[in-house]
């Protein structure tokens, strides 16, 4: 800032001022380190958060272990393994935990 602005301004004030000026906008100037921000103001916050919902198709596995659970709830991993008659992947189990599908 210091080789951008005149010679002799106080940039400590003129940053003061700023945020100043920044803490009743939708944007507040703050300081990160030794380095400045532009950072969205903390109420508007919630406007840019992003939620998108991401489409997942289960594999025929991933299908048949989240039916056994359904059905048989409470259910061990072992158990599942003794219906199904095959060894459940951890990926498979990782998959539905992960979605939140199962706990």
């Amino acid at each position: 800032l210091a080789a951008r602005l005149p010679e002799g301004l106080n940039i400590a004030a003129a940053m003061a001022d700023l945020q100043e000026i920044y803490a009743k906008r939708g944007v507040n100037l703050v300081r990160v380190g030794d380095a400045w921000a532009f950072r969205t103001a903390g109420d508007l916050a919630f406007l840019m958060s992003r939620d998108s919902v991401q489409q997942r198709k289960l594999s025929r596995a991933a299908l048949e272990v989240l039916a056994i659970i359904a059905y048989h709830q409470p259910v061990t991993r072992a158990e599942i393994e003794d219906i199904r008659g095959v060894e459940t992947s951890k990926g498979t189990l990782d998959t539905l935990l992960e979605t939140e599908w199962v706990r």
